[in-house]
């Protein structure tokens, strides 16, 4: 039984990593236009902890 359950964790990782991995591939393969950008600047500015890490000198 632990073998199994030990296989099955490692399963779970395979998985998680190949999804991980077509996620970076398709993010190559799709244009960013400036309006998107933007559109996602404006929405993250709205938020709390953006507000904060924009104030942050360190970054």
């Amino acid at each position: 039984m632990a073998g199994l359950i030990n296989g099955g964790c490692y399963m779970q990782s395979i998985i998680e990593f190949i999804s991980n991995i077509s996620v970076v591939i398709f993010s190559f393969l799709k244009e960013v236009t400036e309006d998107e950008i933007e559109k996602n600047i404006a929405y993250l500015k709205q938020e709390e902890w953006f507000q904060e890490y924009l104030a942050c000198n360190r970054y």
